[in-house]
């Protein structure tokens, strides 16, 4: 199957550490349906393609893109499932279109989610409001000691995902790794507004003098 050449192709470029980070997420089970670990540990690549295959069927391609995203290996998203060649596919995605039975939604399949990361002049402007690095320097040198607090019950970020960020000596890197994370997950959602409307809700422990600037960044 074409998926499975993907995922092979997918594992192929993971190094040894991205592999085990790998392992490790699929065991997490946050957005999908964990694969014990007993079933993972000594698989060969080409093993583990079929496992991932047989186990998440057409949404295989999806959960590892997803798990891509959390290592995070960006560069390796965007080489095998920002184009046809890639991915798998052939034709256009007007020919895609029409091999389609008639009256089914795809919507929310791993085509159409595929066909939707293609980039477009629109979505290049999109990508221009994402936060920065130095956007998000400026905020975590701000933020206080409630950090963790607001990374896991507002920014919605994983146990194992602070601790990362916790083996940086320097609080402040601590924090911008934090938000980094929120951003590499986010993509083109990761705008100022966006990450001002979270750190204004309700109960979150930060001042608004430190977050009204994300305010200006939108004007």
């Amino acid at each position: 199957m074409a998926s499975t050449r993907v995922l092979l192709k997918v594992l192929d470029e993971l190094s040894a550490k991205d592999l085990k980070r790998f392992i490790v997420l699929l065991e997490d089970g946050a957005e999908w349906e964990a694969i014990p670990r007993g079933r993972l540990e000594g698989k060969t690549c080409e093993e583990m393609a079929l496992l991932l295959q047989n186990h998440y069927a057409q949404q295989a391609l999806d959960v590892t893109r997803k798990i891509l995203l959390v290592v995070p290996r960006l560069d390796l998203v965007n080489k095998m499932f920002a184009g046809g060649e890639e991915d798998g596919t052939r034709g256009s995605s007007r020919e895609r279109k029409r091999e389609r039975p008639q009256g089914q939604d795809c919507a929310g399949t791993v085509c159409d989610q595929l066909e939707s990361s293609m980039p477009t002049p629109k979505k290049s402007r999109e990508i221009a409001k994402i936060l920065t690095d130095k956007q998000l320097m400026d905020l975590a040198s701000q933020m206080g000691h409630n950090w963790k607090q607001i990374g896991i019950q507002f920014l919605k970020l994983k146990s194992y995902e602070i601790e990362r960020c916790e083996r940086e000596s320097c609080h402040v890197m601590q924090i911008f790794n934090m938000l980094k994370f929120w951003r590499d997950r986010e993509k083109k959602e990761a705008t100022a507004k966006q990450l001002h409307s979270i750190l204004a809700s309700r109960g979150c422990p930060i001042s608004s003098e430190c977050i009204d600037w994300l305010n200006e960044e939108n004007e």
